[in-house]
């Protein structure tokens, strides 16, 4: 995986180019891998991820939509729309590409627009705000959330839209092992 703890594609990638010696090196050994990423500047990098979408996967983080909320929680990180386009490029190029809704914000995250908006046959994983560990809050926007607050908002959510067939959802627990990627909710028939 490239970009499990930070964005593959960093604002620097532009014009060091780090990250597309690395894909080729992956793709010359023929290494299966994924890349988790917020940056349109994979978008350079799309002839290689194309041609080997055999071996290469691509997730791309999008939390709110709102583009002055998402400019004040992530400055440096193309705008949402943008980054809708970048979903539906890799896409149309043949690539395997995933959505996350990492981290869903009580308030702030517009879970159904963002579902309504990633074409059904794409994945979406969702998981509530994590507070980290010897904490039961987290400032964030200038905002005060409470793990409880946060997860009672979070089941509500799924309880409303958990019955779409491309999303999974990871079921809230607290640290050490806060909201585990491996522990999913059921799929709600509906």
């Amino acid at each position: 995986m490239l970009g499990g703890l930070a964005d593959a594609y960093p604002n620097a990638e532009k014009e060091l180019g780090i990250t597309r010696v690395i894909l080729e090196s992956l793709i010359e050994i023929g290494n299966p891998f994924f890349i988790v990423s917020k940056s349109t500047v994979l978008l350079r990098d799309l002839d290689l991820l194309s041609a080997h979408s055999d071996i290469v996967g691509v997730t791309i983080s999008l939390s709110i939509m709102n583009e002055k909320v998402a400019k004040k929680i992530e400055p440096l990180a193309p705008s949402p729309n943008k980054r809708l386009k970048l979903i539906h490029s890799l896409r149309e190029a043949g690539v395997s590409v995933d959505v996350n809704i990492l981290p869903w914000i009580p308030d702030l995250t517009e879970t159904k627009e963002i579902i309504q908006a990633i074409p059904e046959d794409l994945k979406i994983t969702l998981s509530p705000l994590a507070v980290g560990e010897n904490r039961t809050g987290i400032k964030l926007a200038g905002r005060k959330y409470e793990r409880d607050a946060i997860n009672a908002a979070y089941m509500n959510e799924y309880r409303m839209l958990g019955h779409h067939k491309n999303t999974s959802w990871i079921a809230p627990s607290p640290p050490p092992q806060e909201n585990n990627p491996y522990n999913r909710l059921p799929q709600i028939q509906g």
